[in-house]
């Protein structure tokens, strides 16, 4: 097998991963939440908090440390869909670069959870900014690259997930926001897993 082959199994495989790995930590660490909780009243970082949520934070934060670090090789195994033109390959260097900055800020996140209220903040935002950048850019080389209908019906729903990210981190601050953003781009990411395996 190619070292570029293993490369985009790898890619594919990470994202269902990151995506099991997130969704399983949420569930967890609201299964020991002391109190009411719910997507109209609380942030996802609420789970987290050792304050708020002592018995099931460590689950959230290594969920997002874990999907942090398994969003590096997803976003890699995506170089098939850089295209030949300077123009291409320069904006899809830029999606790495986002996609790979968001992958940080996850594992920051976990790192610093709320109750480090100034590094979490900005670590929060900085994952929504460059989430929403790299759902922009890599939906645009799913729109330029491919004529398949069900590849570039994946990249209008990327449109609107980036939309939806970039919004939530510079204008709706609002709790369901919040988890509308972050389900959408956990539904772009499986979106996109299932397009490269369809591409191979």
């Amino acid at each position: 097998m190619k070292s570029s082959d293993l490369t985009w199994r790898i890619g594919r495989i990470a994202g269902i991963a990151a995506i099991l790995s997130l969704s399983a930590s949420i569930l967890a660490s609201w299964s020991f939440y002391p109190g009411p909780y719910g997507p109209f009243t609380n942030w996802i970082s609420d789970l987290g908090n050792p304050a708020n949520n002592p018995d099931g934070a460590k689950f959230m934060n290594a969920g997002l440390i874990l999907t942090g670090i398994l969003f590096f090789p997803f976003c890699l195994g995506l170089y098939r869909w850089h295209g030949d033109e300077k123009i291409r390959k320069a904006s899809f260097v830029l999606a790495m670069i986002a996609g790979f900055t968001a992958a940080l800020s996850m594992v920051m996140i976990g790192t610093f959870p709320e109750n480090y209220a100034v590094q979490h903040q900005a670590f929060a935002l900085g994952l929504f900014v460059s989430l929403g950048l790299f759902l922009f850019l890599s939906a645009w080389h799913l729109v330029a690259c491919s004529k398949d209908p069900k590849i570039r019906g994946i990249a209008y729903f990327g449109f609107a997930a980036g939309l939806v990210d970039v919004a939530f981190g510079l204008v709706f601050y609002d709790h369901i926001f919040e988890w509308v953003a972050a389900f959408a781009s956990l539904g772009y990411v499986a979106l996109l897993a299932y397009g490269m395996y369809r591409k191979s």
